[in-house]
């Protein structure tokens, strides 16, 4: 749903520049609201969360620490999932599906695998956060080698 909502709202403004970057804007800003939201929702409600389908008392403290840990990738998430939509919107499938095989066979999967063989159970954990991390930094520079063309490109001022 999410993606079907960026890469029409993006993909519809293509050749009016001034509602392309409004409503990009708009979809990045919208999306780390939301991301800054569930963050602060899982820091504050972890535990009730974790009780909802657990009822021992240690482990309901380790589900709501990696709870609390996990939601951390949300915002990196947001950002290399809409990167991908972007390029979704202006037909570049290949980019697309470059980005997003990327994230899971090159940063995901080794990321799990090694953080559990260096610090175990935790590692697991983190592993979504540090492979989201390198996910959005690929995922700017791919962006910024490849970005669609936008007519009349303004991108700091979002003016025509």
């Amino acid at each position: 749903m999410r993606s079907i909502l960026i890469v029409n709202l993006i993909s519809t403004s293509i050749g009016n520049t001034s509602n392309f970057w409004f409503s990009f804007r708009l979809a990045r800003r919208l999306g780390l609201i939301v991301a800054v939201v569930s963050i602060a929702l899982y820091e504050l409600f972890a535990v009730q969360f974790a009780h909802l389908f657990i009822s021992d008392t240690q482990t309901v403290a380790l589900a709501s620490e990696f709870l609390r840990i996990r939601v951390l990738a949300t915002p990196l998430m947001f950002l290399s999932f809409f990167t991908v939509y972007v390029f979704q919107a202006f037909g570049r499938g290949r980019i697309s599906l470059f980005l997003g095989v990327t994230r899971w066979l090159v940063f995901n999967i080794p990321m799990l695998l090694l953080l559990n063989a260096v610090i175990g159970m935790y590692g697991i954990v983190w592993s979504q956060v540090t492979a989201d991390t390198l996910t959005v930094i690929l995922s700017f520079y791919v962006y910024r080698k490849y970005r669609p063309a936008v007519e009349g490109r303004k991108e700091t001022d979002g003016k025509g």
